[in-house]
């Protein structure tokens, strides 16, 4: 009888070790859920703000110079920062 209640036992452990990582994977998929849905919106607004402020210019004076080099050039200062960011980590950090 000892036997099965230490085999019981067991068992309730593992059960008690799988329920804690099945309850974090939950929590980890609605955080992942969460954030794809808030990328989503927030593509959908930039993209309406985006036809709204170009709805403005005649069809014929459509800024597509900017409409390029706005976004690349944001996307290229915030990846130089996030280097050079990087590289003072690099330099300081404590060995």
């Amino acid at each position: 009888m000892r036997l099965l209640l230490s085999f019981s036992a067991a068992i309730d452990a593992l059960n008690e070790k799988i329920g804690y990582i099945c309850n974090w994977l939950v929590v980890l998929a609605c955080v992942v859920a969460a954030r794809h849905r808030l990328a989503v919106t927030a593509w959908t607004w930039v993209s309406l703000a985006a036809l709204i402020a170009l709805s403005f210019y005649p069809a014929d004076r459509l800024p597509l110079i900017e409409i390029v080099t706005v976004p690349f050039a944001v996307t290229a200062f915030i990846g130089h920062r996030r280097t050079r960011l990087r590289a003072v980590e690099a330099t300081t950090s404590p060995e």
